[in-house]
């Protein structure tokens, strides 16, 4: 049985690889913090926040030990310089349309938002709007993509699960079982009438696939498969 890890030890793990992996930045881009002192105080994605689960209240406590082998949700960006500004003031995130609808999700998927780590592909902070391209300089993509590698081998999850086709690019190599599922703040779960079952559906196929992982020989979830639009990935 493996020894429960400190949540405070594995950030902080995760905050120094980032800063000494992740160095070319674009000058409209603005780093992240690198202590946990930095981070957003309450249940926000890493790296503005910690990437664990600490509640639907503002300013949670960071649970003292981190999830062993938690399922790990990889979106493409954290947020805008603004947006991040905002969370930190109020002390997390959880109150917002994409938790509402990621918790849905993970609630189809027989999950616990506690048994979870939270991430985005790219590190920064955006200018100006949250969704769109990342400014970008020679090296930073690439950094970014080798840092991702780097998160799986210190989270150390069962499963990756990648939230859009925008961060799909970015997990290429991943020595994880992968599955590429839609973004919560995707028109498909704008309806308020559908909402709740689409997510319901969408959480579903995350729970076979879970399913499947634990039940199927590693041999066969060592090739790419398509199944519609989603996509295993090892």
């Amino acid at each position: 049985m493996n020894t429960p890890r400190r949540s405070e030890e594995v950030v902080d793990c995760l905050l120094r690889t980032m800063t000494e992996t992740v160095t070319s930045y674009h000058p409209t881009v603005k780093r992240t913090s690198g202590t946990i002192e930095g981070l957003i105080a309450g249940t926000a994605c890493f790296p503005g926040g910690a990437g664990l689960w600490r509640g639907t209240a503002n300013g949670g406590s960071l649970p003292e030990y981190f999830p062993e082998s938690p399922v790990m949700f990889v979106a493409h960006n954290f947020d805008s310089v603004h947006g991040f500004a905002v969370s930190f003031a109020r002390r997390g995130e959880a109150g917002g349309q994409f938790w509402k609808r990621l918790v849905g999700l993970i609630a189809g998927a027989g999950l616990f938002p506690d048994d979870c780590f939270f991430t985005n592909a790219l590190m920064g902070l955006k200018p100006g709007k949250a969704e769109g391209e990342m400014p970008s300089v020679p090296g930073y993509k690439d950094q970014c993509r080798h840092y991702l590698k780097q998160q799986v081998e210190i989270v150390r999850p069962r499963a990756v699960i990648v939230l859009g086709v925008k961060a799909e690019k970015y997990i290429c190599g991943l020595d994880c079982p992968s599955l590429v599922v839609r973004h919560p703040k995707d028109w498909h779960f704008r309806e308020l009438v559908t909402q709740d079952g689409r997510l319901l559906a969408e959480g579903e196929m995350v729970g076979r696939f879970l399913l499947q992982r634990q039940e199927r020989p590693p041999a066969e979830l060592t090739s790419p498969r398509r199944r519609g639009r989603w996509r295993v990935i090892r």
